[in-house]
């Protein structure tokens, strides 16, 4: 359980894969293995599938959640 606690208190799985792959490739950029294109489509997919992944989520939360907030 502990790991699982490291990982959740760093922004949960997803967040730490969107982070990574942003690095990974902003180090390939540096080195000048993938060109700026590549670079630009890389992130704007991840934080895409980011976003996507945190509604999707949200939308299928349970009835008892907070979110959507219920007036």
């Amino acid at each position: 359980m502990m790991i699982r606690d490291a990982i959740e208190s760093a922004g949960g799985r997803r967040f730490l894969l969107a982070l990574s792959t942003n690095i990974i490739t902003a180090i390939l950029v540096l080195a000048d293995k993938v060109s700026d294109a590549v670079y630009a489509t890389v992130i704007i997919a991840t934080v895409g599938a980011y976003i996507a992944g945190n509604t999707l989520q949200k939308v299928k939360a349970p009835e008892n959640s907070e979110w959507p907030s219920k007036p």
